[in-house]
């Protein structure tokens, strides 16, 4: 079975690690990818031994882009191509429209509200999907508000990565650590994590935080980062592929997102025995959540809430401790990355199936 895979950007956000943790934890499927532009994630790819193609995309009514993909399935015997974001989804609409015979699935990642226009657009585009994966009932809730029919959605979360083996990153003795783990970006909500910080700091001492990722608001960060005198407070290390070193070392992960589809991050760190404080913004909430005792919850942009909810994990052990055994529950019952990659590989071979009958 060839599944193809269509990006119009790779970079190395979510969807990217959707993708490479399926292609990580095949045996059966050969995976392709088809690209448009390189934002620095396709090394990553090819590292893994994926064959990749370039495509110009010019829009999600690129002709000439659907022409060069039906013709690409055909001729390379793919057997279902997956698609993730809107642009590449039209494509795949108007290569169906042009005799595309393969099945198409999309995964929506977004939970960002879009326009009327594109509303409409999507609505189109997904007439011609076989299924709609949404990462979390919240993506679910913003696709039926859109319009689009519920009994194409199936609600599953992202593939979730294996941590391998792992030590530890060494930290000065009795010192705390805050990770922080995401695209520097205001979606994520990076610049309210520094402000929350600023006011966490001056009730606890002994603790710094430290930020992974890359992204458009790294040099504001920095700025900030100097007017609020925290340079020995907070330390920024870049985008890291695994963190999971510095999320085992760390004894707090904070998710500070204002809107979120899922947070991929989050599992991360839950693996890796991190308790955990989300914003209640984020589609992760679905498993981790303070029902089940397996994470805090706050609200974005409540400071409050913030430094109340992280003092509380921060000093006390015991809290800290529950935290970390509700989550690997959690992980155990709910995110097996084996029984997300089998439900998502049937889905993939009962299309397939369904589609040669036709």
């Amino acid at each position: 079975m060839k599944v193809l895979h269509i990006l119009n950007y790779v970079g190395r956000g979510g969807s990217e690690s959707y993708i490479k943790n399926l292609i990580s934890s095949s045996s059966e499927i050969v995976y392709e990818l088809m690209y448009n532009v390189d934002g620095g994630g396709l090394d990553d790819f090819k590292a893994l031994g994926v064959k990749t193609v370039n495509c110009k995309m010019k829009s999600f009514l690129d002709i000439n882009a659907a022409k060069f993909l039906k013709n690409y399935v055909k001729e390379n015997n793919i057997d279902l191509v997956h698609t993730h974001f809107m642009r590449e989804n039209g494509i795949c609409f108007l290569s169906k429209v042009m005799g595309l015979k393969v099945p198409v699935i999309n995964t929506r990642h977004m939970v960002t509200k879009i326009s009327k226009k594109a509303e409409l657009l999507n609505k189109i585009f997904f007439s011609k999907n076989k299924y709609i994966f949404a990462v979390s009932s919240l993506v679910k809730s913003r696709l039926i508000d859109e319009g689009v029919d519920g009994n194409k959605i199936i609600v599953l979360p992202p593939p979730i990565p294996i941590m391998g083996d792992v030590k530890k990153v060494k930290k000065e003795k009795n010192e705390k650590w805050i990770i922080s783990v995401g695209r520097l970006s205001e979606e994520k909500g990076i610049l309210f994590f520094i402000e929350a910080l600023k006011e966490l700091f001056k009730k606890i001492d002994n603790t710094k935080a430290i930020i992974i990722g890359y992204g458009d608001l790294e040099n504001q960060i920095k700025d900030l980062i100097k007017e609020y005198n925290l340079e020995d407070k907070i330390e920024m290390l870049g985008y890291k592929p695994k963190p999971f070193d510095y999320l085992m070392s760390s004894d707090l992960y904070v998710n500070h997102s204002k809107e979120e589809a899922f947070g991929l991050s989050i599992v991360e760190a839950a693996y890796s025995n991190t308790p955990l404080l989300i914003t209640r913004n984020c589609g992760a909430v679905d498993y981790f959540n303070e029902e089940n005792k397996s994470a805090l919850t706050y609200e974005y942009w409540n400071i409050d809430e913030f430094v109340e909810k992280a003092l509380e994990i921060l000093n006390n052990e015991s809290i800290s401790n529950n935290l970390v055994e509700n989550a690997n529950s959690v992980l155990d019952n709910n995110l097996s990355q084996s029984k997300i990659i089998e439900i998502i590989e049937d889905k993939y071979k009962g299309a397939i199936l369904e589609n040669e009958k036709n």
